[in-house]
């Protein structure tokens, strides 16, 4: 069980605020304890003192990936969770489950899995993550088959969309469709979170025209790359080119109607050599003339697991499904 008396006691142990505890569960369901830091963080690339397979390290994929076993953290975030679907061994994961069945604390459940990429989802409750858990048992052993889908949305479906995306409708719907980048045009509030392409000189071919320092591609490329690519085409702007070829098309549909378009993406998203990561998120594509004329798109995206496109449901056919 996750929470042993022996367990429970090395946790009291470990209650000062820099201090916590990680698992590592083999096929046999064992736990094996090492110490980690409360500052821990998979996107951060910290080490676990006392982790034997450190993230991001060859013995974290062997021990994932050929050994099956799952990794179990507890900070003051919560509990993670981080397993490979397709390689997991069936005794480890059984229990992980029985542990997270019998976890009395309650708190958020972090978890982190690989299929064909890394994804990661959040549930309010041990309960509902186990839940979440028994559902992509079912892709053990399989293979992805869709690596990216998009579906649109009616602009009525606003209303329950993300806050930024609401908001930056209303005030593109404010400003004059010729002075969307003038400093007085109340779109101007959200520009740092918008991503803008123009047509330029080469009608059909979209370029990066600027790049807030808060739109979500920063936070996977950085601020580098968002002040270098400024005047490339939007195909060549990063590595994953099938990609970016697949989620473009409603940029064009949008300067060819001059409306705005609305939709979700669901999709495994790849930068450079990195193992890639699966990304869900909702976006409003925004058609405006530039000041110099040319066509143009603001385009906002907001992360959401939660997206109309399934992810890996055996009860639903029309998502990502393996």
């Amino acid at each position: 069980m996750l929470l042993t008396r022996g367990v429970t006691r090395q946790m009291s142990e470990l209650r000062d605020p820099v201090r916590n505890i990680g698992w590592w569960v083999d096929d046999a369901g064992d736990f094996r304890p090492y110490r980690v830091s409360a500052n821990d963080h998979p996107r951060l690339g910290y080490v676990g003192e006392g982790d034997p397979f450190p993230r991001g390290g060859v013995e974290a994929r062997i021990a994932l990936r050929r050994l099956g076993m799952v990794r179990i953290e507890r900070t003051g975030a919560g509990i993670g969770v981080e397993w490979d679907i397709q390689n997991v061994e069936p005794g480890a994961l059984r229990a992980v489950l029985k542990s997270l069945g019998s976890e009395s604390l309650g708190g958020r459940v972090d978890l982190t899995f690989r299929y064909g990429g890394w994804a990661t989802e959040s549930y309010a409750s041990p309960v509902a993550a186990a839940r979440r858990i028994k559902e992509l048992e079912d892709y053990r052993g399989e293979t992805p088959k869709t690596m990216i889908a998009y579906e649109a949305h009616g602009l009525d479906d606003l209303d329950s969309a993300k806050p930024l995306l609401k908001a930056a409708y209303d005030r593109w719907k404010a400003s004059a469709a010729g002075r969307l980048e003038h400093f007085d045009s109340p779109f101007r509030a959200v520009t740092p979170y918008s991503l803008m392409l123009s047509e330029s000189n080469a009608p059909g071919s979209l370029f990066y025209r600027s790049i807030g320092q808060k739109a979500h591609m920063v936070s996977y490329l950085g601020k580098e790359w968002a002040r270098d690519v400024i005047g490339t085409l939007s195909t060549h702007g990063h590595s994953d080119i099938e990609f970016e070829q697949v989620v473009s098309e409603p940029y064009f549909e949008a300067i060819r109607t001059g409306k705005p378009h609305y939709g979700h993406v669901r999709a495994l998203f790849a930068v450079d050599e990195a193992e890639p990561d699966w990304v869900s998120y909702q976006r409003l594509i925004l058609p405006y003339d530039a000041a110099n004329g040319e066509k143009a798109v603001s385009i906002m995206v907001v992360p959401d697991q939660d997206v109309s496109i399934p992810f890996l449901r055996p009860d639903k056919t029309d998502g990502v499904d393996g």
